[in-house]
């Protein structure tokens, strides 16, 4: 059965396709960059949990035209920013590339380069009713690195604050917590941000990822959403993983059903394909935060002193309960960790597939 996976990372095609949910935080974003006078945002989140992908969807000309009164009066422009590329530009060549996409997009031009560029544009701009927001994905590599000064801070707080110019950043903590000095830490840059936090998806909304794409694409993934969600939790990325192979599983399936060794397939395939990302997640941990994770697994207590741990791991997606009832949300998260501590996690009862992928490490 020849059929398009709608999951499929590998395919170019519409971010929307696959986008569900975050309707709380699209109407936050939009009201902030549809005032009269754009404010700017930072979205912070754990890496995976969709803020990319967010970025993207904000930028569709339905989701503005259902959100914004005056839809082709803000120019929404996106730049990610990469840690092995971007960073060698120097503050003045960033500018620059802001330039480039403003004169782009609004046809405007100026005979200036540099900061000097920059203003001029804005300032040309000023008199329109254009409003320019700036998207600026994993913009936390750009305040550590130490070849931006706070001077470059203060004159994107400066186009801020005086001219209808706003800007959209994506970083894993809150920007003040990624800087590279104290100095640009204190800058008053970052209190012109509303901080938004994006979280795990709720169980609405893990449904809502897991069904509507497959059923769109002829092969809906309802049956099987609880093992989905068992398997992968609710993190975007990890449920987007899952419902890639499950669907490509349900393709090959001569009687259109995974049958219950499909699913251990499944579950092997879901492992091999996680497992340098869990072993990432796992090292940036401290020893606290693990013996939170081994408590969990081993179903014992956590210590009423280290629930506020426990809580912290709820809040990023990693644990679901509350009080005496937190476990960690995803199975296959937990085989890892059963892996790596050289435990026997008491509630899955599976096959660790970690063994074929990894030589065994504390």
């Amino acid at each position: 059965m020849n059929r398009n996976n709608p999951y499929s990372l590998s395919e170019e095609k519409p971010v929307s396709r696959i986008f569900s949910g975050r309707t709380m935080e699209i109407s936050r974003i939009f009201s902030r960059i549809g005032a009269a006078r754009p404010q700017s945002v930072s979205l912070i989140g754990e890496p995976g949990i969709g803020k990319s992908s967010l970025l993207e969807y904000l930028r569709t000309e339905k989701v503005m035209a259902d959100y914004l009164e005056e839809p082709e009066d803000v120019v929404l422009m996106e730049k990610k920013i990469s840690k092995d590329n971007d960073l060698e530009q120097s503050p003045v060549e960033f500018i620059d590339s802001l330039s480039a996409m403003i004169m782009d997009r609004t046809k405007t031009s100026s005979e200036d380069s540099g900061y000097e560029g920059f203003m001029d544009l804005i300032k040309k701009l000023d008199d329109t009713l254009f409003k320019l927001v700036f998207c600026f994905d994993d913009f936390h590599h750009i305040t550590e690195n130490t070849g931006y000064p706070m001077e470059f801070f203060s004159f994107l707080r400066s186009a801020a604050n005086n001219y209808n110019v706003a800007y959209i950043t994506t970083s894993p903590l809150e920007l003040q917590k990624l800087c590279v000095s104290q100095v640009v830490e204190e800058s008053p840059f970052f209190n012109i941000f509303t901080n938004i936090p994006l979280r795990p998806f709720k169980q609405k909304e893990a449904l809502e990822f897991i069904i509507e794409p497959s059923a769109a694409a002829g092969l809906s993934l309802k049956d099987y959403s609880d093992k989905i969600i068992e398997w992968a939790g609710t993190v975007p990325m990890d449920l987007n993983f899952a419902c890639e192979i499950l669907f490509d599983s349900l393709a090959e399936a001569d009687s259109g059903r995974i049958s219950d060794k499909e699913l251990k397939d499944f579950e092997e395939k879901y492992s091999a394909t996680m497992a340098a990302e869990y072993k990432k997640r796992w090292e940036k941990f401290g020893p606290e935060f693990k013996d939170v994770f081994i408590n969990l697994i081993s179903a014992k207590k956590i210590h009423k002193s280290r629930k506020y741990l426990a809580i912290e791991l709820e809040r990023k997606g990693y644990l679901a309960g509350e009080s005496k009832d937190f476990k960690v949300l995803s199975d296959g998260f937990v085989q890892y960790i059963g892996f790596v501590s050289g435990i026997e996690p008491v509630r899955t009862g599976r096959k660790n597939w970690f063994t074929r992928f990894f030589s065994k490490k504390s």
